[in-house]
């Protein structure tokens, strides 16, 4: 029972070296300054993808945060309105 709270509670693919923190803390200080709830959406899975990729998921986890910065940059125009 304790892996399996530690792996939903504490996964060792999102703890960030021996610094002490979780990539959802990171997460919690960068997307809180962002006023935007997609933006802040995007920005967060960015970094989550971007903190575990080493530790699980490797290229795919790569492609999936250049899928979402890609999702970010054409709402960021569309809402500034450019073009996509």
């Amino acid at each position: 029972m304790e892996n399996e709270n530690n792996a939903v509670k504490n996964p060792k693919h999102y703890q960030l070296g021996n610094l002490g923190i979780e990539a959802i803390d990171v997460i919690r200080e960068v997307t809180g300054e962002l006023k935007d709830g997609f933006q802040g959406k995007c920005v967060g899975d960015i970094l989550k993808y971007v903190m575990r990729a080493h530790k699980k998921n490797g290229i795919q986890d790569y492609e999936k945060a250049q899928e979402y910065l890609t999702y970010l940059i054409k709402y960021m125009k569309r809402e500034q309105g450019g073009l996509e």
